[in-house]
């Protein structure tokens, strides 16, 4: 007869999370504000905006755009800055400001944050 005690049983990883995004810092994060999370992806330096359906739609959402700059890391409790380059005129800039940030958790290399459709 098969043994269905807990230790048997794999359990979940907890998720790890930080407080804040940082220079340096590698890996890909989920950073959620109240009606929008965003992939921010350290080790391929790009940003990823998906906006919640109570969010306002802007321009390049679900693109993942590569960061040129930031000027504002991401924090609980505090508002990122980052910018890059329009994917279609390398001449014109864009920038996001978040609104205030909740919660940032590491995503796994290639697994979709559940706001993002698989591909």
């Amino acid at each position: 007869m098969a043994s269905t005690e807990a230790s048997n049983t794999p359990s979940a990883t907890p998720a790890e999370t930080t407080s804040a995004l940082y220079p340096g810092l590698g890996g890909r994060w989920l950073v959620r504000t109240r009606r929008s999370s965003h992939v921010w992806d350290l080790d391929a330096s790009t940003y990823q905006r998906l906006p919640g359906s109570t969010a306002k739609r802007m321009p390049h959402d679900g693109r993942e755009l590569r960061i040129t700059r930031v000027t504002a890391w991401p924090a609980v409790g505090r508002s990122a800055l980052v910018f890059f380059d329009d994917p279609h005129l390398d001449a014109l800039e864009h920038w996001r400001q978040c609104s205030t940030i909740q919660s940032i958790t590491r995503l796994a290399p290639g697994e979709p944050s559940e706001d993002q459709p698989q591909r």
